[in-house]
């Protein structure tokens, strides 16, 4: 039966009850229920991989009860963490767990469950020996991680964590002696301390070198020089920093203002009295740097409602404008506001259609526009943006070529050759669907080389002669 199966509540619960009382030596039947739940909410953190958490109401749960699955649940979470040394020590405590007479079947699953879990981890414990030079110093103090190592031990191989571990070495008169050291699963690895006297003393490292002379106590040579490794780079933003856009937009536009002509007694005819508001097509592409910034082209068609000139005669009226435009987004990713401001090329034809089947009449104009657009970008998957905007233009228009005298558009646009302008403007609001195409994904910072265990002893100008003898990694 494997580990879900013994985490069940109901199960744990029938298998306290028929635990012997010296398990729950001092303990009320209050304080058993607590240690139930702490063991239930255990189970479940630990199926959440929370496993820091999990651990913390396991060794809780098991202070007041004792049991081995308590303890197999303890291993497993330490091996997660990468704690095997404390995780085959939980193991061998669930194993050893004296066991009453008809004990409960989750008891005995999980035994043979920590047994199994023991023989799987014991093989990937490393193993790290530390030596120091010189031998036998009667005063000396080592340290791993800051935690104080029995002196007794020194040339022995201890079972060690695999990760990054900080050796130390010390003892009066001497020079303190520091590694940090990268110890993987399966390596089994050598670390060599020299300490060196204050007096001057010359001292070999026991690598068959001729040893190392360092100066007195107080001479700049002497001090020690840290071994620590250089701290890791900063992490990458994961965010684009250019991309691109590409869509369509689509909404209603109105022109407003005035058109030219050429009639003496009135220069201008108002828009209003030729053509309404009518529907707009436009296609855009943008791109954007910087994160925020993106500057676009756009181009539009609007086709504009029709007006009654009167004496039969109706009217259409068509525009299109190209522009650029230099804007601000605030968050690519998301919801975020936007806004640009551009300038274009707008063109505008009007034409005259008698009701009587007689030939249209048509006026052109021209003229540069300036434009302001506002809207929300919203995020609708993982390429698609969908933006709401409004846009208005300012400009004027000029009349390419002559205006007709007579006939069709004689009394819209006047009687003669023009060159003057009118002004005017655009008003636009819509909705635009748009692709948009990261073009920088950030890629995984590479991580940071292992410090070498191989890494040479200082030299007589560093300070605390540190040397690591060559390491072997199990198969």
């Amino acid at each position: 039966m494997r580990l879900a199966a013994l985490a069940l509540p109901l199960l744990l619960a029938t298998a306290l009850l028929t635990i012997s009382p010296r398990a729950f030596a001092q303990a009320s039947d209050a304080d058993r229920a607590a240690a139930r739940e702490l063991f239930n909410k255990g189970v479940e953190l630990q199926n959440q991989q929370k496993f820091a958490d999990a651990l913390d109401h396991f060794e809780r749960s098991q202070k007041v009860v004792n049991a081995p699955t308590i303890y197999l649940h303890v291993g497993q979470c330490q091996a997660a963490l990468g704690r095997l040394v404390e995780a085959t020590e939980a193991f061998r405590q669930a194993i050893n767990f004296p066991l009453p007479a008809n004990p409960p079947a989750p008891f005995v699953a999980a035994q043979n469950e920590a047994t199994t879990q023991l023989a799987s981890i014991s093989p990937r414990i490393p193993e790290l020996k530390i030596t120091v030079q010189p031998k036998d110093i009667p005063t000396l103090s080592i340290t791993v991680d800051d935690q104080p190592v029995n002196s007794a031990l020194v040339g022995v191989s201890r079972p060690t964590n695999p990760g990054t571990h900080k050796v130390t070495a010390s003892a009066p008169g001497y020079t303190k002696a520091e590694r940090t050291v990268d110890l993987k699963e399966k390596q089994k690895l050598e670390v060599t301390l020299s300490l060196v006297s204050t007096g001057g003393v010359v001292y070999g490292t026991g690598t068959g070198d001729t040893g190392v002379t360092v100066q007195p106590a107080g001479s700049a040579s002497a001090a020690p020089t840290s071994t620590m490794p250089p701290p890791p780079p900063p992490p990458r933003d994961p965010r684009s920093k250019m991309g691109i856009f590409l869509g369509l937009r689509l909404g209603v536009s109105a022109l407003a203002g005035s058109l030219p002509n050429g009639d003496t007694a009135q220069s201008t005819t108002s828009i209003g009295d030729v053509a309404g508001p009518g529907g707009q097509l436009g296609i855009e592409a943008a791109f954007r740097f910087i994160r925020i910034l993106y500057i676009s082209v756009t181009g539009d068609v609007a086709g504009y409602s029709g007006k009654d000139l009167g004496a039969g005669v109706t009217t259409s009226m068509t525009s299109g404008l190209v522009a650029g435009h230099f804007g601000i987004l605030t968050n690519p990713d998301g919801l975020a506001f936007f806004g640009d401001i551009g300038a274009g090329y707008r063109y505008v034809d009007l034409t005259g259609t008698p009701s009587n089947g007689g030939p249209s009449a048509d006026v052109n104009f021209s003229g540069e526009d300036f434009i302001l657009r506002l809207g929300i970008h919203l995020k609708a998957g993982k390429y698609v943006r969908i933006i709401p905007q409004t846009e208005i233009d300012f400009g004027t228009l000029g009349t390419n070529g002559s205006v007709p005298t007579s006939g069709t558009l004689a009394g819209a646009t006047g009687g003669s050759d023009s060159t003057q302008t009118a002004g005017h403007v655009a008003f636009f609001f819509g909705v635009g669907g748009y692709f948009d195409i990261d073009l920088d994904k950030p890629k995984p910072a590479a991580p940071a080389p292992a410090s070498s265990s191989a890494a040479p002893a200082a030299d007589a100008s560093g300070s605390a002669g540190v040397t690591v003898s060559s390491p072997t990694t199990g198969k």
